[in-house]
């Protein structure tokens, strides 16, 4: 995607500035030691110059690496606003700014469609829907960041995506097969009380996006929600096959197979 791309392979400028000062002064070197005329002292200032060179050289490309990251974070995360044609984009996602009470409502109202479950069920099957949608989106974000190659990489953007979005953060504890627990702090829903508790929407937005970061089913739930508290939840994470909780859905397989009336919703 050309809005996630680098201007530059990150090897070329130093590779190039290398050659440009390298290869001077590898000459004045080679001419230093092999002109007898150069005095002891001359030599002493050609090699001091030389490191100085080198020395600054060194820190002009770790500077300029260093800002090319952050402008390729910038890109992937930022937001663009374009006031003359009414546009929001976060890297090369379009957004829509909403307040909280609105989105809540979207999904509260969204969630009664479903007809013939549990106000819980309801909201998770809304967020399986999202995180379907938003997985698709996130595996071509993640091809503008190297470090988003492994699962742990693809957790930590997708937390800093997210995080910058206002959503709140996410603290992945799984292991090599994704399963262990996730906590979210500070959630934008966590907060706010409802019958059928918001919280379930974000165990199926959780499931739908693991579940395609790892390649298989999986099956989040609230972990003691009569426990949990305001600004932080805790959700399990296991494998996605049928077991004895209530309301367990396979991720991907769930949201097709149940969801497919349901608009395509996309986190930030």
């Amino acid at each position: 995607m050309a809005d996630n791309a680098q201007r530059f392979p990150s090897w070329v400028v130093p590779v190039v500035s290398a050659v440009v000062v390298g290869v001077p002064v590898a000459i004045i070197f080679a001419t230093a030691f092999t002109n007898a005329s150069v005095t002891t002292t001359q030599r002493t200032l050609i090699v001091s110059g030389s490191v100085i060179a080198v020395a600054l050289l060194y820190l002009l490309v770790r500077v300029f690496l260093y800002t090319q990251a952050l402008d390729r974070r910038e890109t992937l995360l930022g937001y663009r606003v374009d006031e003359a044609i009414g546009e929001l984009k976060k890297g090369s996602v379009r957004n829509v700014a909403l307040r909280v009470a609105t989105i809540t409502e979207l999904i509260d109202t969204l969630s009664k469609e479903i007809p013939g479950r549990t106000p819980e069920e309801r909201l998770r099957q809304v967020g399986l829907r999202v995180g379907e949608t938003w997985s698709s989106q996130f595996q071509e974000i993640r091809l503008g960041e190297k470090s988003a190659s492994s699962f742990n990489g693809q957790l930590e953007l997708w937390t800093q995506y997210d995080a910058t979005a206002g959503w709140g953060r996410f603290e992945f504890h799984l292991n090599a097969e994704g399963h262990g627990s996730v906590t979210l702090l500070n959630g934008f829903l966590t907060s706010t009380l409802h019958p059928g508790r918001l919280e379930h929407f974000i165990a199926g937005y959780l499931e739908s996006t693991l579940g395609s970061i790892y390649g298989t089913p999986m099956r989040v739930y609230l972990d003691r929600p009569d426990t949990q508290r305001v600004g932080r939840v805790e959700f399990m994470v296991e494998d996605g096959a049928p077991s004895g909780h209530n309301g367990s859905l396979r991720g991907g397989d769930a949201a097709k197979s149940e969801g497919e009336n349901l608009i395509g919703l996309e986190p930030s």
